[in-house]
């Protein structure tokens, strides 16, 4: 099912594609909870700050975010202006209540990696075959968390 949901949102082989945005730029990268990078068993919280670039009207930004290379998602957000991210960290122990909930999650995130945010931009409707999505962006700016 999930396959499917995905093939969905991607645009035809022929759909047209948008321009590559401008890198976000981020702003701050904290950590809370426990001392980074954080030991085994402990747990806390990355909140990363970060502006997206413009993009033309009709068309929205779409981020995903990277730990020393490594994909990771955020367990909340919150939008505007500029943009924050929460990803939890896990220090190798799974606790799904804490959004410890891919392995690639709970091995990434300690609070002591590089974090950089990419965007990719996005327009038209993958339902009626309008869909059109830009490639992904540069790397923004990479920020360490310092202890909040």
């Amino acid at each position: 099912m999930t396959g499917g949901a995905l093939l969905a949102w991607a645009p035809g082989a022929d759909a047209a594609t948008l321009a590559t945005p401008d890198a976000p730029r981020l702003l701050s990268a904290t950590v809370s909870g426990c001392q980074a990078p954080c030991a085994p068993g402990e747990s806390g919280q990355v909140a990363l700050t970060f502006t997206d670039p413009a993009v033309p009207a009709g068309e929205t930004i779409g981020n995903r975010v990277y730990a020393d290379g490594v994909p990771v998602d955020p367990i909340a957000s919150r939008s505007g202006s500029p943009e924050v991210l929460y990803f939890s960290i896990c220090s190798g122990i799974r606790r799904p209540f804490e959004g410890c909930l891919t392995q690639q999650q709970v091995d990434a995130v300690r609070g002591g990696e590089v974090f950089t945010v990419t965007a990719r931009a996005y327009a038209g409707n993958p339902d009626d075959g309008t869909a059109q999505v830009s490639a992904e962006s540069a790397p923004s700016n990479g920020l360490v968390p310092t202890q909040q």
